[in-house]
């Protein structure tokens, strides 16, 4: 047993949080809609309940290791899950529209490659000055968030132009991320820059802005969901319009 410090509270009220954000999505059956961002928050709340417990109850060698390894093989996996949830938040925002769906396809991937490209290049240049498991986590955490960053703002930019408002989940789900992958591309971008020097403060940094992405989550999980997109104050440009006329391109 060990005297719980407020880092350790802060650890149990983020599992508390992936607890509650995990049944609420079972309780309202989102799961089944959103299968990607459960397993996202699932995979978090393993890894994270991993790490409490061999900081607090395994103090061995082993144990030492076991978290060294946990750590930085979360951080590796977690690009990869983070870009099948904004994959599955785009498709989710367009699944009335085929036409727009399939642009959205188009263009997800088109972005999601120029991104890339921008970002191992940026990641190249880096100076991880540590062992290689965390160079490599580094360095592919970074080209990853920097990938996110740019899909992000691209989702938002189609949310804001076809102006799908603000009640939907998938944007509430998108916002969350906003939050927290840029902080965790600041975070590896310190990390690469000075090596095990800041690997603490990366750490905090990571963990505030999923703690605060969490909250976001939870206020969209516990309130009310419109059924339907907004259609009021719908632009001239509106999505059936545009769903019509690409589906005419596309024959």
């Amino acid at each position: 047993m060990w005297n719980l410090h407020f880092s350790d509270v802060f650890w149990l009220g983020s599992i508390a949080a992936m607890a509650a954000v995990s049944i609420f999505m079972v309780v309202r059956k989102l799961y089944r809609t959103y299968l990607a961002f459960t397993v996202y928050i699932v995979f978090h709340l393993t890894v994270t309940a991993g790490l409490f417990y061999f900081h607090g109850w395994d103090r061995t060698a082993s144990g030492a290791k076991a978290y060294w390894v946990l750590y930085w093989a979360g951080q590796l996996l977690e690009g990869i899950a983070a870009l099948l949830v904004l994959a599955e938040l785009y498709f989710q925002l367009f699944r009335q529209y085929e036409g727009l769906q399939r642009l959205a396809r188009a263009m997800f991937r088109w972005v999601a490659a120029i991104m890339f490209l921008v970002a191992a290049a940026a990641a190249i240049s880096l100076r991880a000055n540590s062992d290689w498991m965390t160079q490599m986590a580094v360095v592919s955490g970074t080209t990853t968030m920097i990938l996110l960053c740019g899909l992000l703002l691209f989702l938002f930019t189609l949310s804001s132009y076809f102006n799908l408002g603000w009640h939907h989940f998938a944007v509430g789900f998108a916002v969350g991320f906003a939050v927290h992958i840029p902080l965790m591309l600041m975070a590896f971008l310190a990390v690469a820059e000075h090596g095990y020097a800041l690997v603490p403060q990366a750490n905090l940094i990571i963990r505030s802005g999923f703690a605060v992405a969490l909250l976001v989550w939870l206020g969209y999980l516990a309130i009310p969901q419109r059924q339907a997109l907004a259609s009021a104050n719908m632009p001239s440009h509106n999505l059936a319009h545009w769903n019509q006329a690409l589906l005419h391109y596309m024959r």
